[in-house]
C-alpha cells in the first residue's frame, strides 16, 4: 500500500488545488473541479493535468474531478531517477489523500500506471485505461523505439522542445500536419512544451511497461478498458489478453473514435465513465 501523508495539503493558496507526498519524498499536486462521486484523471505522455481540463469541466455536474499532475510537471515534483512504478505510488497516494472510494481513469501513458496503481492501495474502487495498459510479463517490447528517444533528447538539448513534441506526435502517434497545426492552437500545448523533458524517459519506458499475471489477478476494482473503435484491431487483442486475467474487467469501444475522444467525442466518452461506475460495485482489497 502507498504510504503518504494521507491529508491533502494546498498545492498553492487557490481554490481547489492540493497536494499529497508520495512513497519517495515527491510532492504530487492536483486540481478539483465539481461535485458528486470522486473521479480522478491521470493524463499521458508530454503534459500536464491542462491536457484534461476542458473534458473535466464536461463531468463536473456529476463527479469530483481530481486532475493530476503527474510527475515532472505543474503542481509535481520529481526526482533524478526515474521508475514508472513510482508512478503508481504518486496515484494511490492521492487516492489515499482524497479518502474516498476513487474511479481512476488514466489515459495513454497514464492507463498502466492507473492500473498499476490499484495494486498499491484499497482506496481505488474503479479503473478506467483509455488505449493505455500494461502487457503480460515476459512479452516482447509492444513496439520498436530505433533512435526516436535519443533524437528527442538531441533537439531537447539544442533548447528546440517544440520540435521534440512534434516529433512525438507526429513519428509516435501518427498525427498529420493538419492535426498538429490544431494542437498547437489547444491551450494544453504549452504545458506539453514545458513537460517536454519528461518525454525521453516516457518513450524509452513505454514499450516496456509489463505486469505478471498474479499482480493482475489481485486488483479487486472493476476495470474498463476504452478502445477508439479506429484503433479496435490493433488494440482489442491485447485487451482481450488482459481481460482474461483481472478478475472483473470488460473493454468498451468509442464507435467512430480513435486516441483523442476527448477532444472529438466527450459527450460518448463521459456516457462510457457514467454508465462504468454506476453499473459496478467498487473492488475491495487486492
Amino acid at each position: 500500500m502507498a504510504t503518504s501523508t494521507n491529508s491533502a495539503l494546498p498545492a498553492e493558496n487557490r481554490p481547489g488545488r492540493s497536494s499529497t507526498v508520495s512513497t519517495d519524498g515527491t510532492r504530487i499536486g492536483w486540481i478539483t473541479k465539481g461535485r458528486g462521486k470522486p473521479l480522478m484523471l491521470v493524463h499521458g505522455g508530454g503534459a500536464d493535468h491542462t491536457r484534461l481540463e476542458p473534458f473535466a469541466e464536461a463531468l463536473s455536474d456529476r463527479f469530483a474531478v481530481h486532475l493530476v499532475d503527474r510527475r515532472g510537471r505543474g503542481m509535481s515534483g520529481d526526482k533524478d531517477t526515474y521508475d514508472i512504478e513510482l508512478e503508481y505510488d504518486d496515484i494511490a497516494a492521492v487516492a489515499e489523500a482524497v479518502g474516498q472510494e476513487m474511479t481512476v481513469l488514466g489515459h495513454s501513458y497514464g492507463g498502466p500506471i492507473a492500473i498499476g496503481a490499484a495494486t498499491r492501495t484499497d482506496a481505488i474502487a474503479r479503473v478506467i485505461a483509455y488505449e493505455g495498459w500494461p502487457s503480460l510479463a515476459g512479452s516482447p517490447p509492444s513496439y520498436e523505439l530505433g533512435d526516436t528517444a535519443e533524437r528527442i533528447q538531441a533537439l531537447l538539448d539544442s533548447d528546440d522542445r517544440d520540435g521534440a513534441v512534434t516529433l512525438v506526435f507526429r513519428d509516435l502517434v501518427g498525427l498529420g500536419e493538419a492535426q498538429l497545426a490544431e494542437m498547437r492552437t489547444q491551450p494544453s500545448w504549452r504545458a506539453r512544451l514545458a513537460a517536454a523533458a519528461t518525454l525521453p524517459r516516457e518513450v524509452r519506458t513505454e514499450p516496456t511497461i509489463q505486469m505478471a499475471p498474479a499482480d493482475l489477478a489481485a486488483i479487486a476494482a472493476p476495470v474498463l478498458l476504452v478502445i477508439g473503435g479506429q484503433n479496435e484491431p490493433a488494440l482489442r487483442p491485447g485487451a482481450d489478453q488482459l481481460c482474461s486475467y483481472l478478475p472483473d474487467a470488460r473493454v468498451h469501444v468509442l464507435v467512430g473514435q480513435g486516441h483523442m475522444a476527448f477532444d472529438t467525442a466527450p459527450d460518448l466518452l463521459a456516457a462510457a465513465i457514467t454508465a462504468f461506475v454506476e453499473a459496478t460495485t467498487p473492488g475491495v482489497g487486492r
